[in-house]
């Protein structure tokens, strides 16, 4: 292999996302830097040849630049590739801390960027590209981190959005590219609106599942399921998550679209339905409405937080069974781009969050472009290993609701933060 400037390396590979890098690396390209992207083919977190795509696809993607290698071997490729920088997932898998490390000894500049809004482990790369000042607040506060600390060692912190959840189709694996196409794969009425289910984890078994299908199609409504992640992975890799020798979706009598489906799943629904999914921050990109329904437990704190990011593009319904009365009585449901881009003010980063403003997809070209040309304090704040300093960086953009949904004991901590002057008043 030739060298590069800049290798995208991931090791937890959501199959049905991860094209979001493939159009990173075009971005890139259009910069002038040559960009090589290296996805993981180890099981579990890997993207599986035979399973997630096949040895023709693998060939194509490898005549541009794009390998499915496994975990083995990444090292090997990393170093091979000589980038001057190279990027990395933020996932907690410990490998990732033990390649940025290797490129670290080579002489590599390291970053990571977000994959999720409410998770972002450091794995010790010199730059953080990270989705919002409410992401930090996640790992600080809400989920209190053990190693949150840590964020401060790094050299600079960017605010950057999230590639992955621009309005991204994939075009490389899938081999959908029209609605018409879509809705005829997944043998659904043209002539009828499409809600798309997307259940979380803890969905799978729960008899609420099947009433939301029975609901939409008594409104005269398709429904489709977009599996969570995991749960694909699972399925796809030998596991079976439920006992159920099935996808949940196939248990409770749906169609299931396929991983590399998914981007065009959120193209042509009409709407999202979820009960604790985080795909709800990713609808306002799409410009689709959601519906949240209840749920309760240790997570309803986060469902709560959803539903307040999410207000003016989706509605919250109190009870489950007036799913099927509402849909009938409120659709369509029709949102500005107005509501969407406030709505995003919660996921992007100020000065990026309406039309015509730069998306995630320019951000990343700007900062990584800032990083290799040694200019990062143009967009980056240093903290200088002042875990103050991360906070400052955060702080400003918390709603003071957001306090709320935090356990007792940091609800006080906070009170008392703001009472001594500690905590800067909510700016944005």
């Amino acid at each position: 292999m030739t060298h590069v400037d800049i290798v995208l390396c991931w090791v937890t590979v959501h199959g049905g996302s991860y094209h979001a890098l493939l159009h990173l690396r075009d971005r890139l390209r259009r910069e002038g830097l040559s960009c090589r992207v290296l996805l993981n083919s180890s099981p579990p977190l890997g993207l599986q040849i035979g399973l997630d795509l096949d040895e023709r696809q693998i060939e194509a993607l490898r005549q541009d630049d794009i390998h499915i290698i496994p975990l083995e071997r990444m090292g090997d490729a990393l170093q091979s590739a000589g980038a001057r920088l190279c990027v990395f997932d933020s996932h907690s898998c410990a490998t990732v801390g033990l390649l940025i490390r290797l490129c670290k000894d080579i002489g590599s500049l390291t970053a990571q960027i977000s994959t999720l809004l409410a998770d972002y482990t450091y794995h010790g790369a010199d730059y953080l590209l990270i989705q919002h000042p409410i992401s930090l607040w996640f790992v600080f506060d809400y989920s209190r981190e053990p190693r949150a600390a840590e964020f401060a060692q790094a050299k600079g912190i960017f605010f950057s959005g999230n590639i992955f959840y621009e309005p991204l189709p994939n075009t490389w694996t899938s081999e959908i590219r029209t609605r018409e196409q879509f809705l005829a794969k997944y043998e659904a009425d043209a002539d009828k609106p499409t809600c798309l289910w997307l259940p979380n984890r803890e969905d799978g078994l729960k008899a609420a599942y099947g009433r939301v299908l029975e609901q939409v199609r008594q409104a005269g409504m398709n429904v489709m399921v977009k599996l969570h992640p995991w749960e694909y992975k699972q399925i796809c890799h030998g596991f079976d998550p439920y006992g159920l020798g099935n996808t949940s979706a196939g248990h409770w009598g749906a169609k299931a679209i396929s991983e590399r489906d998914s981007s065009w799943a959120l193209a042509f629904c009409d709407a999202g339905i979820m009960r604790g999914s985080s795909m709800g921050l990713e609808l306002p990109f799409w410009r689709k409405p959601g519906i949240y329904l209840p749920r309760s437990g240790r997570h309803a704190p986060w469902h709560h937080l959803l539903v307040e990011m999410t207000q003016g593009c989706s509605v919250y319904l109190d009870d489950l069974d007036n799913l099927g009365a509402f849909l009938r009585s409120a659709w369509p449901l029709l949102h500005t781009d107005e509501v969407y881009d406030k709505a995003k003010r919660y996921t992007m980063p100020l000065g990026a969050r309406a039309a015509g403003e730069p998306d995630s997809l320019a951000l990343h070209a700007r900062h990584l472009l800032a990083i290799m040309e040694g200019r990062a304090e143009e967009f980056a704040s240093s903290p200088g290993g002042s875990t103050q300093a991360v906070r400052r960086l955060f702080e400003p953009d918390i709603p003071p609701s957001f306090y709320k949904r935090l356990r007792p004991r940091q609800r006080l901590l906070h009170a008392a933060r703001r009472l001594v002057g500690l905590r800067p008043p909510y700016t944005v």
